[in-house]
């Protein structure tokens, strides 16, 4: 789009082609091109270590490590603060410095290193004769898995959307929808492969001695061919930016100049001085046209967009909310429910991954192009606040059957540790199955409003931006945390629910008239 087409007016339309399906589309648009599939293979493998290795850190702390219930809690949450956070340092380098691919390619070779000495850390003569080495290397994964992932993660997604880009807007928007399905497909193979290796028996008296160390490396192993995967498209790739070096992440001095960073601050703050020194400005429709007589019109326009898009990110954190109850207050709702002793509490996140993995070709092939022959086109808007409703019943309902778990014998609302009240475990499955249907309609529409309403210099670093949401999230998380104790469970869901709800309305309000920005030229973005 050149400088001439980047007036306010044309920036912004109703009925975006971009975000909406097309019953008139090509042909050629439904085709997945050989990249993204490498791609999309890449990620499978990726998804698999990591939800393969992680589904084992809990109990590998408070187990072989020794840490206390409250200290594994804190080096989980950190964990996952860290992966997020890091997605803004891979955002800016894709976008100033490296290409997409060769960022990924960058962070996979930490990521292997992590997963590697993690594996290392978890040899029993290592936890059991020198635990404080072990504890050490443990740490040092950590910190080289959640910077490895956290590069990956602002930077994958946009790239298996470059790969479809040119192609239609029906294309662009089913792209993210695959790609949320292979994540799920890789995390359900990983958690489900990793769990039973763990505790696989090997001696003939039948016990069950923990092999952690084998259980951290299967996920090394299968990273290795997710790099394996991504090199081998290496020819395939369309690349943005086209300039990238490959070695440029160990240049720190390189990654200073030129950044997408210091240069919007200097547009916000040159704005903000011109329009206080009453600088005459023609045609201003935004504040931030008072930078245009010191920055060109494209880099304003771009860092309008740019900031305008984030705007809508401002809910997603009371979403997180939400849907990390799956990982830490519903676990421990389970582990006060009867079930059975071939299911441990933790195993019945994998109805998340499931229902994803059935539904999302459901919604793709048959619910969305129903309602497109309906004339119903759902924007992101309004599939996000979908989202938001669904989660909205998922808390409810949580909140309603941590009620009855408080009402039953013999505990009540004060159960013992390692004990449970007179109900069953599978009452716990409905929320796992709205928190899944809230993923497709809030997190995917997320992940595409943020790839398809940024500019091009700056698409992974707003994907970066809304993957931070997740870190504030994390924080709120914990700032509750205090609350997640006997008898006040039902509260804490009750609150989350109220809060999705209330969320739900202003943002919809807020945002329902939303213009989507309209960056299809000539049948490409």
């Amino acid at each position: 789009m050149s400088n001439n087409d980047k007036s306010d007016d044309s920036y912004y339309t109703e009925e975006s082609p971009l975000l909406r399906h097309q019953t008139d589309a090509p042909a050629t648009g439904k085709k997945l091109p050989i990249s993204a599939a490498f791609i999309l293979s890449s990620e499978f493998c990726e998804r698999f270590a990591y939800y393969g290795a992680t589904l084992n850190f809990t109990a590998y702390m408070v187990g072989p490590l020794g840490f206390s219930d409250p200290v594994a809690n804190v080096a989980n949450n950190g964990f996952q603060f860290w992966c997020y956070f890091t997605s803004i340092i891979g955002g800016i380098l894709a976008d100033v410095v490296l290409t997409r691919y060769n960022t990924i390619l960058n962070f996979s070779s930490i990521y292997l290193i992590g997963l590697l000495i993690l594996s290392g850390s978890a040899f029993p003569f290592m936890y059991n004769d020198a635990k404080g080495l072990s504890i050490a290397l443990f740490c040092l994964a950590l910190f080289l898995i959640g910077l490895g992932t956290g590069g990956i993660k602002s930077n994958v997604s946009t790239f298996v959307a470059d790969q479809v880009r040119h192609l239609n807007a029906q294309t662009l928007e089913g792209i993210f929808r695959w790609f949320y399905w292979i994540i799920n497909v890789g995390s359900f193979a990983g958690m489900l492969i990793c769990s039973e290796v763990k505790n696989y028996k090997v001696e003939e008296d039948g016990t069950h001695p923990i092999i952690y160390w084998v259980a951290y490396l299967i996920p090394a192993v299968m990273f290795f061919f997710s790099i394996i995967a991504l090199v081998g498209g290496r020819s395939t790739y369309k690349m943005y930016p086209e300039d990238g070096r490959w070695w440029a992440i160990w240049y720190v001095g390189y990654t200073t100049t030129g950044s997408i960073v210091v240069e919007s601050f200097s547009v916000i703050s040159t704005a903000i001085k011109n329009r206080l020194n009453h600088v005459e400005v023609p045609n201003v429709q935004n504040w931030l046209d008072y930078a245009k007589p010191n920055f060109t019109e494209e880099k304003v326009n771009d860092l309008k967009m740019a900031l305008r898009a984030c705007t809508v990110f401002i809910v997603f954190p009371i979403y997180w909310v939400a849907y990390n109850q799956m990982s830490t207050n519903l676990i421990l709702q389970a582990m006060t429910m009867e079930h059975p002793s071939w299911l441990e509490a933790q195993e019945l996140n994998l109805v998340d991954s499931v229902v994803l993995i059935i539904l999302v070709p459901i919604f793709d092939l048959l619910v969305y192009p129903l309602l497109e022959r309906k004339n119903i086109n759902l924007n992101p808007i309004q599939r996000i606040t979908i989202g938001f409703f669904f989660a909205t019943i998922a808390m409810t309902y949580a909140a309603l059957l941590q009620n009855q778990i408080y009402n039953t014998a013999p505990h009540y609302d004060h159960i013992p540790k390692k004990q449970n009240n007179d109900i069953e475990i599978w009452w716990q499955i409905p929320p796992y199955i709205f928190i899944a249907i809230s993923e497709i309609f809030t997190s995917i529409s997320g992940l595409e409003f943020a790839y398809s309403q940024s500019p091009a210099s700056m698409k992974s670093v707003v994907m970066a931006t809304f993957l931070f949401t997740t870190c504030i999230g994390n924080l709120l998380g914990m700032a509750v945390a205090p609350a997640c104790v006997d008898p006040y469970f039902t509260w804490v869901y009750a609150g989350s629910a109220i809060a999705c709800f209330i969320t739900m309305i202003i943002f919809y309000v807020v945002f329902r008239n939303y213009k989507l920005v309209s960056q299809v030229k000539e049948g490409g973005v």
